[in-house]
């Protein structure tokens, strides 16, 4: 497989194009979450919107550990893969496996099968 070196060339233009992604999704969480107050604040009142904003923080801690989960698993996979480690590979695998699992039996637990 073969992609763009991003080291040579224009740097504000490969910059650029990197950060074009993370602006539009920032961009439509934003617009999420205030489509998601309104609809909150209509339905339930204050409280519902001061529940939302104070459980905000935390979805955004446990948001942040997972995604910095994934993405070590996937630069440890890639290594031993690429490296043709199978038994690490493996156990790179099942240990990101069990982390979702666990993941999704917190998340049972606190939230029941509304899920």
């Amino acid at each position: 497989m073969e992609g763009k070196d991003l080291t040579k060339g224009n740097l504000l233009k490969n910059m650029t194009m990197l950060i074009i992604p993370l602006v539009f999704t920032n961009l439509l969480n934003s617009i999420y979450n205030i489509v998601d107050a309104i609809w909150i604040g209509n339905l339930v009142g204050e409280n519902g919107v001061s529940a939302i904003t104070n459980c905000y923080p935390l979805t955004l801690i446990v948001t942040a550990i997972s995604a910095g989960m994934a993405i070590a698993t996937s630069v440890l996979v890639s290594q031993y893969y690429g490296a043709k480690e199978e038994e690490k590979l493996k156990s790179a695998i099942r240990c990101i496996l069990c982390h979702n699992n666990y993941n999704w039996n917190c998340n049972i637990y606190f939230y029941g099968a509304n899920i």
